[in-house]
């Protein structure tokens, strides 16, 4: 019976030491922009509509931590359709549809 006991609580210590946090990332609150230097003489700043991501760490200080994110490259908007469709082509992201 001892040995039995010994044997769950050594199991169940090593578990918990394998216990992972995992976060997502909320689109309802996150967002994914930028901004780039056009000829020069001024900015273009866009979006990206879809995304999602996590971060997965069992440390606290989260030096172990892995991080997934995905970007829908498709959902690009910089507010001038033109240029939409040029970031979408095969000369930027190859993301037509």
């Amino acid at each position: 019976m001892k040995r039995a006991f010994l044997f769950l609580v050594a199991v169940s210590m090593s578990v918990a030491s394998f216990a992972q946090t995992k976060w997502t990332v909320d689109p309802a609150h996150s967002f994914v922009n930028f901004s780039v230097r056009h000829m020069g003489i001024s900015f273009v700043d866009g979006i990206f509509q879809k995304f999602d991501g996590t971060v997965t760490a069992a440390k606290a200080d989260l030096t172990d931590a892995k991080i997934n994110f995905t970007v829908d490259v498709n959902s690009i908007s910089t507010t001038v359709e033109q240029r939409d469709k040029h970031l979408k082509s095969d000369d930027f992201f190859n993301a037509e549809t």
